[in-house]
């Protein structure tokens, strides 16, 4: 099996409406907030870095964030050209189509969050390696929600429930250029039902949708339909580790992370 190199884009853009995260720890961007003494988004850059799959690396960021202050380092990276800023579009999906726009047929894109801290070099390969073994124009991370929920016990989650159990997702997504753009697009068309599960699946159309309804449709149906409707060849890809869907949506998923972090630093030290 061939191990493609892939351009990355993390995205790291700030919500219109803002983040009590960001907000409550007193940054512009959830990206920057501080975690184990450094802006989440390092530990994000160092998973990726550490995985050995990435060609080049893109952070998607407002113009105007206070680098300098928040993210120092990383400042000096982007001076150094180690990483390049790509400026954010006007939501995470429009920020993938311009970069996508942007490859030559046959490159391929890693996308993530800035808010994922607990991601690692291995579930970056582990996802990008199924990725290329299934050579899908689409991939999307997926980790099993039993396992999240008795991993970690938190509040409300996105919950994906089809006959072949539930998931929830690791905001992971592997693309080919340029077929990958119609599936994008098609994103961007729905972005705004992205955290209503019920609404997702009524795009399958109708006869998905009574599959749903009968408990009769998988996940893999799923992307299937979705892929049919642009055009594409989509697929999961489970990753059988909790740490691989918990990004940071609230002050809780922080603290959990913060005292992850803390257990990690002290068996280090052991």
């Amino acid at each position: 099996m061939t191990h493609h190199a892939y351009r990355v884009l993390i995205l790291a853009g700030r919500r219109a409406e803002g983040d009590p995260v960001a907000a409550d720890q007193g940054v512009s961007s959830k990206a920057f907030v501080p975690l184990a003494g450094k802006p989440m988004i390092e530990h994000v850059l160092a998973a990726i870095e550490g995985s050995g799959r990435a060609a080049d690396i893109r952070i998607s960021m407002a113009k105007d964030s206070p680098l300098e202050r928040e993210a120092p380092h990383l400042a000096q990276r982007l001076a150094n050209g180690d990483v390049v800023r790509h400026q954010a579009a006007k939501g995470p999906s429009a920020s993938v189509l311009s970069a996508l726009k942007d490859m030559k047929p046959g490159e391929r894109l890693f996308v993530t969050t800035a808010d994922h801290p607990l991601l690692t070099g291995d579930l970056v390969r582990q996802f990008l390696d199924e990725a290329d073994r299934q050579d899908a124009d689409i991939a999307a991370a997926l980790a099993p929600l039993a396992l999240v929920e008795a991993t970690y016990p938190r509040g409300k989650r996105t919950k994906l429930a089809f006959r072949d159990g539930a998931f929830s997702g690791c905001n992971m997504f592997a693309m080919k250029a340029p077929q990958a753009v119609r599936g994008v697009a098609f994103w961007r068309r729905i972005e705004h039902d992205r955290k209503k599960p019920l609404r997702l699946v009524a795009r399958l159309g109708i006869m998905g949708l009574v599959q749903w309804f009968l408990g009769r449709l998988t996940l893999a149906d799923a992307l299937g339909r979705l892929g049919q409707r642009v055009d594409l060849r989509v697929v999961p890809v489970i990753l059988h580790d909790a740490d691989a869907a918990t990004d940071i949506d609230s002050l809780q998923d922080l603290k959990l992370a913060r005292h992850i972090f803390q257990i990690r630093m002290e068996k280090r030290s052991a």
